[in-house]
């Protein structure tokens, strides 16, 4: 079997509605969806990444240099394509979006993989589970108050979710620890909180919130610290609170989460597979982690992470929005994994187990 043909369309969806973390906002979803052709009939469709601001040099990357460092190789070959076009990187000026098509190929390639082995990629990384614990984001929006998003979480508890993704970092430190009060409160000891600041904190808010929050049963404090000095402020946060500090989800390669663990600055890295050069480069931090002792998230885009996290003994909880954030994966794809008591199910389908809406991609493909 040989590659023969490598297409890609972006994909941008606005939203209805404003989504607010600690430093910035979200007004639109936007993903690159990549198809490999196979001699032998066999395609990939996949999706991944949400890059809103490179997407036409991404695009460029992906169906130009990139496609022609595969065309005519092995598609289950994977860890030499990804050498073949991790090797074009130095002639490309935005090293960053190099890795996202990287990515978005590399993860077309296993879902290939699978499918010509009638197995899903997380058999083949590993298959240690067919289920991962599940978690859904609540952002600051304007007209929400505490009351309803703690009303909407328990709304969510009964469809099946097991926690929440808190963005943090966006008003006072007394302010925010209401918020976890709350959810705690209401939602007991068994609902995940997991709190991500988007790096909005000087250590010393970071350690004024993170105290209180520690004795509230978080699972994890997520990029607490501004970003010229990170490493060390998060290892202080870990150090001085005891609370599990997560982070990796903006580094382009492994070498970014070896970097995070040598300067023991996390407990937990969140590499995003379209981020990092694909699922190949995440499984090569996801290997180095375990022996470390620091276990493995992963960031948003849960197409992916349904298949990863369940792979791995040391995997934590995939991370999903809600529907008006991300229409991308309510819309786009036709079949969604189930939720049941907490847990997402990861898809029993050979490969990534995606199918893609043609209408919709055909509606909102803007490049």
């Amino acid at each position: 079997m040989r590659i023969t043909n490598v297409e890609a369309d972006i994909v941008r969806i606005p939203l209805s509605t404003r989504f607010s973390g600690s430093v910035y906002q979200i007004e639109s979803r936007c993903t690159v969806v990549v198809r490999v052709h196979t001699d032998e009939g066999l395609v990939s469709e996949i999706y991944s990444g949400d890059e809103r601001t490179g997407y036409q040099l991404l695009k460029d990357l992906v169906v130009g240099p990139m496609a022609e460092a595969v065309k005519g190789e092995d598609p289950m070959a994977i860890e030499r394509c990804w050498q073949k076009m991790f090797a074009l990187t130095p002639h490309v000026g935005d090293k960053a979006i190099a890795m996202r098509a990287i990515a978005a190929i590399d993860i077309a390639l296993w879902d290939i993989s699978g499918k010509a082995l009638g197995v899903p990629v997380r058999t083949l990384l590993g298959g240690y589970a067919d289920r991962a614990p599940v978690v859904r984001f609540a952002y600051y929006v304007q007209g929400r108050d505490t009351a309803f998003m703690v009303e909407d979480l328990l709304h969510q508890r009964e469809r099946g979710i097991g926690g929440v993704k808190l963005k943090v970092g966006g008003v006072a430190v007394t302010d925010d620890l209401l918020r976890v009060r709350a959810i705690r409160d209401t939602l007991g000891d068994d609902f995940i909180i997991v709190c991500d600041a988007n790096q909005a904190w000087t250590l010393e808010e970071a350690l004024e919130f993170a105290g209180p929050a520690r004795e509230m049963g978080l699972a994890w404090l997520e990029e607490p610290c501004r970003w010229q000095n990170a490493d060390n402020d998060m290892r202080q946060v870990r150090l001085r609170t005891g609370i599990p500090v997560a982070a990796g989800q903006g580094e382009s390669s492994s070498w970014g989460g070896q970097r995070l663990m040598d300067t023991e600055a996390v407990d937990i890295l969140n590499i995003d597979a379209a981020i990092c050069g694909g699922i190949s480069e995440w499984r090569r931090v996801a290997g180095a982690a375990q022996m470390r002792g620091v276990r493995m998230a992963h960031h948003e885009e849960p197409q992916l992470a349904v298949q990863l996290l369940p792979a791995h003994a040391h995997g934590l909880f995939v991370e999903v929005f809600e529907e008006e954030r991300d229409p991308v994966y309510y819309q786009l794809n036709s079949v969604l994994p189930e939720w049941d008591n907490g847990e997402i199910i990861a898809p029993d389908e050979p490969g990534m187990g995606l199918h893609l809406d043609a209408a919709v991609l055909e509606e909102y493909k803007v490049y």
